[in-house]
């Protein structure tokens, strides 16, 4: 999997070591080539990781899309380390419910599950299953 990590295109990315407890991430969808509320995604970050430069993040973001395809229409996973800075955006697999669903309802299941603080995207493996 290709990936930028600290705005350098890398490839055969280790993607699980991201996605560990205490990482901050944001999932933002690109709708031919462009990222949708990116200022948004990234202000929610920097609430948190206040060193965050959104800068670099920005251009990570546009270095991704302009190494697979300018007009992609799919979601980036942002995971950003709050310890030392380091960053990762990578494509990740998408998947949004047919228009049939809508219409007739999906059984669903419910976790109980309190984030400690909700409007912060925190990594945390027990919140999947």
């Amino acid at each position: 999997m290709i990936g930028v990590i600290n705005n350098k295109l890398t490839e055969n990315i280790e993607i699980e070591k991201w996605k560990t407890k205490g990482m901050l991430y944001e999932v933002i969808r690109v709708i031919k080539g462009k990222p949708l509320f990116l200022n948004e995604h990234l202000n929610r970050l920097k609430n948190i990781a206040i060193d965050a430069d959104t800068e670099v993040l920005k251009e990570s973001i546009k270095i991704l899309i302009k190494s697979i395809d300018i007009n992609i229409s799919q979601n980036i996973f942002l995971s950003y380390d709050p310890v030392n800075g380091a960053n990762i955006v990578f494509f990740t697999k998408s998947f949004y419910p047919p228009e049939k669903w809508f219409d007739e309802g999906v059984d669903i299941g419910l976790l109980e599950i309190k984030r400690d603080n909700p409007n912060l995207k925190i990594y945390n493996d027990e919140y999947k299953s």
